[in-house]
């Protein structure tokens, strides 16, 4: 038997916009923009690849409009016929 011992590693950065637009009793209605999503180490490229295409994936939902509860958990997707569109 062999095994594969193997050690990756990969640093990324994302920034995003979070902007509270409406805040009630129960909930909070949120946006949230992703600004950019960048590979910046990597020591192997079959992870730049998957990242390549990550990216280009995450185009379809990178801007969220959302109500959240207060602990943070996700009630509803407002923008949800949107982020559906773009997979047509």
């Amino acid at each position: 038997m062999k095994a594969v011992d193997i050690c990756i590693t990969s640093k990324t950065q994302m920034r995003w916009d979070f902007t509270i637009l409406k805040i009630s009793d129960t909930s909070l209605e949120v946006r949230l923009v992703l600004l950019d999503h960048i590979l910046l180490e990597c020591n192997n490229p079959m992870v730049k690849e998957v990242a390549q295409v990550s990216q280009i994936f995450s185009r379809m939902y990178n801007e969220l409009h959302l109500i959240i509860d207060l602990k943070g958990n996700i009630q509803q997707i407002l923008n949800l016929d949107v982020i559906q569109q773009k997979w047509n």
